[in-house]
């Protein structure tokens, strides 16, 4: 489960394996799993279109 958005009005977001979830720079970054995950944190900016 990943949990974005601004604090006062998060979105949940259910993601599953060799998934990835992009988030704005400004919104709240947390997750919770029920098994061993891995997050990865970019702090680079890419364009969208560079990406893979």
């Amino acid at each position: 489960m990943h949990l974005c958005g601004e604090p006062q009005n998060t979105r949940n977001i259910v993601v599953r394996n060799e998934e990835a979830v992009i988030s704005p720079s400004w919104s709240v970054h947390s997750g919770a799993g029920t098994h061993s995950y891995t997050f990865v944190w970019a702090m680079d900016p890419v364009a969208v279109t560079e990406l893979r």
